[in-house]
């Protein structure tokens, strides 16, 4: 199934959510040091990196077919390597 705008949008605001989780478990001491903190970090890092890179192709897309100009965005923490 192919995903809209919409869906890319809202797949990028679950950030808000692990966020909230992670605090929660830091609290909660389910995550103890800080490796294991990092980690999950280092993770998300990643991932939203690929979330947000896909947002923006996606958006890329919209406004090319709607036929508006869209000046190339700079990503200058992107690298392009999502998995």
């Amino acid at each position: 199934m192919k995903k809209t705008l919409e869906d890319h949008i809202m797949s990028c605001w679950n950030l808000v959510d692990e966020i909230s989780f992670l605090s929660t478990a830091i609290g909660d001491e389910k995550l103890k040091t800080t490796d294991e903190i990092l980690n999950v970090l280092n993770g998300l890092t990643t991932l939203y990196q690929c979330k947000f890179e896909d947002l923006m192709e996606q958006l890329e897309k919209d406004l090319a077919t709607r036929r508006t100009p869209l000046a190339s965005a700079t990503r200058e923490q992107g690298n392009g390597s999502c998995i």
